[in-house]
């Protein structure tokens, strides 16, 4: 980020582009682009930061399976992560086939968020398109579920308690990731190996200390370390190590809310110029532990420091022609695993 960048209001330097994109290998095509219109259909328009994550989910290989099995998304808390699992859900209900879908979270009442969500968009005025393909509607607590009319069903489970069972689907989308021990996920992908074409995502935040975390930290070192050629990362989150953030360190230490400050929260927020309301911020700002809100709100993971992580290239050691947009962008781009995505469309299964 160039320092006449860094001293423009934050207001006008629009989406935050993400620290981190790491996107599969074998891409041959893309449905980004059907999901982003058929959610426009019902209403659901996504911001540009959510755009770019379903391009790097919704690569499809020359056999028409998904190139990304796992799509990892570290992203701080209220920018917009519930709306893109209904646009997810929309799609593998009416688009690609999937019979079943399950939205999980650690706690039921998470779960039951999206789904409110999802039966907000489908109760919408205008949208009896939308609801003439649905069959019914559950809201039975734990037992929350919509049915479509082609024989589809959604089902938000929690991971805990009597929900914490039945997750083979041909998409499940995992909130609260960083709560996802190793038991529960090797359980989950038990369930998941049968299915032919599966796709997991894994939704969540920097773990706390408290968070059984094992599952979203080994996802995202396999990804960070290009080990998995199957797999899309994307993250939002300060560099501890950069420049900005080091230029902020006294504001931060003294809990001065200046606007270098507002600066790193502008740089893990992709919605930080819509849906964020920056004065609730200000308050954590000046109420949680300094650890606890660059966690949370900052998307700082705790073990990088400086010098961390600094690579950005593509599969084969070659520089993404991403790179140097990035950084103009925003800060250091710690790492970004490219491969160019095909804008043709895939035809509807």
């Amino acid at each position: 980020m160039t320092g006449s960048m860094r001293s423009q209001p934050v207001a006008l330097l629009g989406e935050a582009p993400p620290r981190v994109l790491v996107k599969p290998q074998g891409v041959r095509a893309s449905s980004a682009r059907d999901v982003a219109e058929l959610s426009a259909q019902f209403g659901v328009y996504l911001d540009g930061w959510q755009e770019l994550i379903l391009e790097a989910a919704m690569g499809e290989r020359s056999d028409s399976t998904w190139a990304a099995k796992r799509v990892g998304i570290s992203v701080p808390r209220q920018n917009g992560k519930s709306l893109l699992m209904v646009s997810r859900i929309l799609a593998g209900a009416l688009l690609f086939g999937e019979k079943k879908i399950v939205v999980s979270a650690h706690q039921q009442d998470t779960a039951r968020e999206a789904f409110s969500k999802l039966v907000e968009i489908i109760e919408s005025d205008g949208n009896s398109a939308l609801q003439a393909r649905v069959r019914s509607v559950m809201h039975a607590f734990q037992r929350e579920s919509v049915k479509f009319t082609n024989g589809a069903v959604v089902q938000f489970k929690a991971r805990t308690g009597p929900g914490g069972k039945g997750f083979s689907s041909d998409c499940l989308l995992l909130d609260e990731a960083q709560i996802l021990g190793a038991r529960s996920w090797t359980s989950i992908n038990s369930t998941m190996s049968a299915m032919r074409n599966p796709q997991v995502w894994l939704l969540g935040t920097p773990p706390q200390d408290e968070d059984d975390s094992y599952t979203f930290e080994m996802v995202r070192k396999a990804a960070l370390a290009g080990k998995s050629s199957n797999a899309a990362w994307c993250e939002w989150g300060v560099d501890r190590g950069s420049e900005e953030y080091l230029a902020a360190k006294p504001d931060l230490d003294a809990r001065r809310w200046t606007p270098a400050v507002e600066y790193l929260c502008w740089e893990s927020n992709p919605a930080w110029n819509g849906r964020i309301n920056h004065e609730i911020v200000q308050g954590e700002f000046e109420t949680y532990s300094s650890e606890r809100f660059a966690q949370d709100r900052h998307g700082a993971w705790k073990e990088e420091g400086r010098g961390s992580l600094r690579r950005s290239m593509s599969p084969g050691g070659r520089s993404s022609p991403w790179t140097g947009r990035l950084r103009q962008m925003s800060g250091p781009l710690l790492w970004c695993s490219i491969v160019t995505v095909s804008r043709s469309r895939c035809l509807a299964r």
